[in-house]
């Protein structure tokens, strides 16, 4: 078995729950070759994006930096290339170089990649302009490495069909426009890696780089200018495209790359709204993709667990926790896995307002994980509060400020001053206010369109008990963002603007105002007449409202909604009005 079929056959270990055989593979011949020690640190590198753990996540930048560096040692140079042909290499040996040159080119870019999702993951703004930088550097060495492998692989394709090596011009596609031509077009045919070889070579560039451009394009708007004048940006389609070659390659991240659609599919889409208000945007390219790995993966905790997904955004939520607890049963020697299943458990018993079962979940979260501890407690605490326990929930909120590791994490930060104001008793905790804050949360997290429609009336019931006037812009955004899953499109919009109302008087929560303007501007935007006025809330909420709970969050889904709208002219009273927060009805 050669360094590609083993490392192919470690990731599909990993993916059928020998995560620990796995890693003992890579790292026992992660010295023999960079390839293997690829497969080293990025499994280290799932491990950490699993768990969102400080420590694994040094310990993955640590291994992937080493992986670098033993590419970058002896890395054959255009001088040793030339030094191989004045000591006549066998037109096999220059071809194996070749590809071994090309491998290592791909696995550097890789690794900076993957360095730089690390930076990102707490979505904090110097992490993104540090991510930039080390995105840039591996944006450069995709772009040249990818037009000399297409080409070559073409130039191969082209041979086969011909039955001869012939006169062959290459072609550039809208990822190497801007590059030029190849050095390595002036090569024998012999000298050229096999197209099998180039094959496999096409899908390991095609990984990286599609998960490259799904990062840029997912980037806050202020990022995305930074990321512009670096000298590149993101194309979601081509991304997504180029996922698909490479799960179609025998490359061993093939199967990643069919994991990172699932994850795109089932998580990003609708957590960013990239479909509106169409949670299911993405169910059915996920269905195609599980059906087609089921045979190889029967009984894989990850390909369980975004099944469960599917069936959350599908409204079954009964059914996903099914599946989750499936995938949490086949995951019993994978802690991380473990925890971002049960992690769903408790998000699915929130859906139905089980706060019993939710509390035991986030409670076992709170004591095993090592990931921001103040939100599980937080969570914890919350159910607590819903189930009456009041003493018992205080007791919890004193003890998030303590717990708190990250000062610039926008989920530490909001966690922390809800915390801070239930010890100062600015907000006690009754039954309802505990509902109402558990509430809250289902609809930051854009969970209130995966629950059923029985689910959501029993939602709205809850809302309806609120009767604190402080409390009131919170209920009403809730209750807005509920009949907008009801389909009730009059009445949440009447709920957005009676939210909007409050701000005349009161300026706390803007991050309130912001969802709530965009939500308005979303309503709005999907009749003909409505949208110019639609289209001004979301430029109101983007423009003018800064500094608030999940700002970065918000943009990119202010940013999709302005993408879809482009050809629409903002109506200026509108401007006007939302500018003083005097939002009047607009149907």
């Amino acid at each position: 078995m050669d360094d590609p079929q083993m490392a192919l056959y470690g990731i599909k270990v990993m993916l059928n729950n020998g995560f620990k055989e796995s890693e003992d593979l890579f790292n026992e011949y992660k010295n023999r070759s960079p390839l293997m020690s690829a497969g080293a640190s990025f499994v280290q590198f799932l491990h950490a994006l699993m768990t969102f753990e400080e420590d694994q996540l040094q310990e993955a930048a640590a291994a992937l930096k080493q992986t670098e560096r033993q590419c970058t040692h002896n890395q054959d140079g255009l001088l040793k290339a030339f030094t191989n042909r004045l000591m006549q290499r066998t037109v096999h040996e220059s071809a194996v170089l070749l590809e071994n040159r090309l491998q290592k080119q791909v696995i550097i870019a890789d690794c900076q990649l993957y360095q730089a999702v690390l930076t990102f993951v707490n979505q904090e703004l110097s992490g993104y302009v540090r991510g930039g930088w080390i995105l840039r550097r591996a944006w450069k060495i995709y772009e040249k490495t990818y037009i000399e492998i297409k080409n070559l692989h073409d130039r191969r394709v082209f041979a086969s069909k011909r039955g001869q090596s012939g006169a062959f011009e290459h072609k550039q596609d809208s990822l190497t426009r801007t590059v030029s031509a190849p050095a390595l077009m002036h090569l024998d045919l012999d000298e050229v890696p096999s197209q099998e070889v180039l094959g496999r070579l096409m899908g390991a560039i095609s990984f990286g780089y599609g998960i490259f451009q799904l990062c840029i394009s997912l980037m806050p708007p202020n990022v995305l200018r930074l990321i512009q004048y670096l000298g590149f940006e993101g194309d979601r389609d081509l991304g997504l495209r180029s996922l698909v070659v490479a799960s179609k390659s025998t490359d061993m991240k093939a199967p990643l790359a069919s994991l990172a659609l699932l994850w795109y599919h089932t998580v990003v889409r609708p957590f960013f709204s990239l479909d509106g208000g169409n949670v299911e945007g993405g169910v059915m390219e996920a269905l195609s993709i599980l059906h087609e790995k089921k045979e190889m993966y029967p009984n894989s905790a990850l390909f369980l667990f975004f099944h469960g997904r599917v069936l959350r955004l599908q409204c079954k939520v009964v059914k996903s926790l099914v599946a989750y607890n499936k995938a949490l049963t086949a995951a019993k020697d994978q802690r991380e896995i473990q925890l971002i299943c049960l992690y769903e458990i408790g998000w699915c018993n929130l859906l139905q307002l089980k706060w019993s079962e939710a509390k035991v979940a986030f409670v076992r979260l709170k004591e095993e994980s090592r990931w921001s501890r103040c939100y599980y407690a937080y969570l914890a605490a919350v159910c607590l509060g819903a189930l009456g326990q009041s003493e018992e929930s205080y007791q919890v909120f004193c003890s998030i400020p303590g717990l708190v590791k990250r000062k610039n994490n926008q989920i530490e930060i909001f966690v922390a001053k809800r915390a801070e104001r239930v010890i100062a008793g600015e907000l006690p905790l009754s039954e309802d206010e505990a509902v109402l804050l558990g509430l809250e949360l289902l609809f930051l997290w854009n969970a209130l369109s995966t629950c059923s429609q029985d689910e959501l009336h029993i939602i709205e019931t809850e809302l309806s008990k609120q009767t604190q006037e402080r409390l009131m812009p919170l209920a009403q955004l809730l209750q807005g963002a509920v009949y907008t899953c009801l389909r009730a499109y009059s009445k949440a919009i009447q709920h957005y603007e009676q939210c909007l109302q409050h701000f005349n008087t009161s300026k706390e929560d803007v991050y309130i105002q912001a969802f709530a303007l965009y939500e308005l501007g979303v309503l709005l935007a999907r009749n003909k007449e409505t949208a110019p006025k639609g289209k001004a809330l979301l430029l109101h909420a983007k423009t003018n409202l800064k500094d608030y709970d999940f700002e970065n969050r918000l943009t990119v889904r202010i940013h999709a909604g302005l993408r879809r709208l482009q050809h629409v002219e903002p109506d200026s009273q509108t401007v006007l009005q939302a500018q003083t927060c005097q939002i009047h009805t607009m149907q």
